[in-house]
């Protein structure tokens, strides 16, 4: 699965509009939950190779479920 995508979907989610691209950084800062907020900001990094794997993703909402 693309992480990108992925902390895209997850941001709208959060914040109930749809994700703009030039406005990410500005409506990650309405996601009220700070872990959740770091987990987007991780997955939308412009640079593929900064972003977590699947695995980590999955790794992380498990932890933070428990």
């Amino acid at each position: 699965m693309d992480v990108y995508s992925f902390g895209l979907l997850l941001l709208e989610m959060c914040i109930r509009e749809y994700p703009v691209p030039d406005q990410l950084a500005d409506q990650i800062k309405h996601v009220l939950c700070p872990r959740l907020k770091e987990l987007i900001r991780c997955c939308v990094q412009q640079v593929p190779e900064r972003r977590p794997g699947m695995n980590e993703v999955i790794e992380f909402l498990t932890q933070l479920m428990e």
